[in-house]
């Protein structure tokens, strides 16, 4: 099956700003898919491009099973697709359905250093909690042994992030785990 055109945050090069511009795929994301910001190309299986001289985008687009999407280009971009202020982004589905009986909050959205975890689940359980960068990659790991309703985790996330990027959280408890994605400022 052919995914759909991918949505998209640019961060564009400006005079004032970055000299670099960086392309995060929203989606599709998950297990398969690979992505390309030269038409198809070339393709790499991360969902985010750095350090893009300007004019370097034509074509941004998703592939999985060999099945390659329509293209989007930098007009297309909305890094606000999906966010409201001091609400987590829901992960697709794609990644991970998210179980309602490990629901949490993540904010503030977008963060900077610091970022709270609220439960949402009304049973006492340990808690996991994983945050994962656009790549995939573990980049925090926390266990708390006495997770209860409307209990705040606040992680400091400082030397591990960069700017204006997405991550993953992912919550385990004793019912299952749930993910929500979060950006950074």
């Amino acid at each position: 099956q052919t995914p759909p055109a991918p949505t998209i945050c640019v961060v564009q090069p400006s005079l004032c700003g970055p000299v670099t511009g960086s392309v995060t795929i929203l989606t599709p994301v998950g297990t398969g898919y690979e992505y390309s910001i030269d038409n198809g190309a070339t393709w790499q299986s991360g969902a985010v491009f750095s350090n893009l001289a300007p004019g370097s985008v034509t074509g941004i687009k998703a592939k999985k099973d060999g099945c390659a999407s329509t293209a989007s280009n930098c007009d297309d971009s909305n890094c606000l697709a999906n966010r409201v202020a001091s609400k987590p982004v829901v992960a697709p589905t794609e990644l991970q359905p998210t179980n309602p009986t490990v629901n949490f909050d993540a904010f503030p959205v977008p963060f900077k250093d610091l970022l709270t975890i609220k439960y949402k689940f009304d049973y006492k359980t340990d808690v996991k909690i994983e945050i994962f960068n656009a790549q995939g990659n573990s980049i925090f790991s926390k266990k708390d042994t006495n997770g209860f309703y409307d209990k705040e985790v606040t992680l400091d996330l400082n030397v591990k992030i960069d700017k204006q990027q997405i991550y993953i959280v992912k919550l385990t408890t004793s019912k299952g785990s749930s993910i929500k994605k979060i950006i950074s400022n």
